[in-house]
């Protein structure tokens, strides 16, 4: 079973621009005197939609809050880019790029026309995960941080969050992945170049919880210079798994000092 949804846009040859410009490609077009198109298809990985010029008044639903009720969700690696060319060619702004606390980063625009879009980095139809809002992010250790985000950098990696301390950096890359670079700190039995499991939670009390029985008891929290972090152990010998909420300190609330999220 396929689905492929379709679209009618009074003024359906701009509705094409803008969807080419966030990146699908228009691969049928039938069109009719004055400007009509009878018939057009458009692809993005495997993603299809048929468009066509309205032949009826059609109305699009008025947006309540932040959704009209229904809408279009295009599973993209890149919620930020994609969802700055839907803005600069003439789609209006919904909700802003944003992580969200099911694991993924999303973006909502309308259309020229006042069709809803989201764009996200969550695929849909896929097993829930155990821990609703906990992110796996990976992290290593290494000598001199800048040196790693330059290297990450030819990459395409861009810094999403910094200590201003500059021991530690969260990069994101275009693919949507994400890796926390830490300073290796003063601890001989600690080599360089250390790899841990990490993981990012928008509720840390509820993992807390979650791993309480597992872990041998509820671990408690400790502050950190980007918010709190609860340490385990993997059983059966395995490594550190360390999980982090971001944001700030209870007792780091020096000014300027960033608020992260997760």
């Amino acid at each position: 079973m396929e689905l492929t949804g379709y679209l009618s846009y009074r003024d359906a040859p701009r509705a094409l621009d803008w969807l080419t410009a966030i990146g699908f490609e228009v691969v049928v077009r039938l069109d009719g005197p004055e400007g009509r198109v009878e018939h057009a298809e458009v692809r993005a990985g495997d993603a299809t939609i048929m468009v066509s010029t309205s032949d009826r008044a059609y109305e699009p639903r008025a947006l309540l809050g932040s959704s009209t009720g229904g809408g279009l969700y295009l599973l993209v690696r890149d919620v930020d880019a994609v969802f700055a060319r839907a803005v600069d060619a003439g789609g209006a702004a919904v909700i802003r790029p944003e992580d969200t606390d099911w694991g993924g980063r999303r973006a909502r625009v309308l259309d020229p026309e006042g069709n809803e879009w989201s764009f996200g980095t969550y695929r849909p139809g896929g097993e829930p995960s155990a821990q609703p809002g906990l992110k796996i992010i990976p992290l290593v250790h290494v000598d001199r941080v800048h040196a790693a985000v330059e290297f990450f950098a030819a990459l395409g990696a861009e810094v999403v969050a910094r200590a201003p301390e500059g021991d530690f950096a969260r990069l994101r890359f275009p693919s949507g992945d994400e890796l926390q670079v830490l300073g290796h700190p003063p601890n001989p039995e600690q080599d360089p170049g250390l790899v841990e499991l990490t993981a990012v939670a928008s509720d840390l009390a509820a993992v807390q919880d979650a791993l309480a029985r597992t872990a041998g008891g509820r671990v408690e929290a400790q502050p950190t210079a980007f918010g709190r972090q609860a340490l385990y152990r993997i059983p059966g010998g395995g490594p550190q798994f360390k999980v982090n909420a971001f944001g700030p300190a209870p007792d780091a609330e020096e000014e300027g000092r960033p608020a992260q999220s997760g």
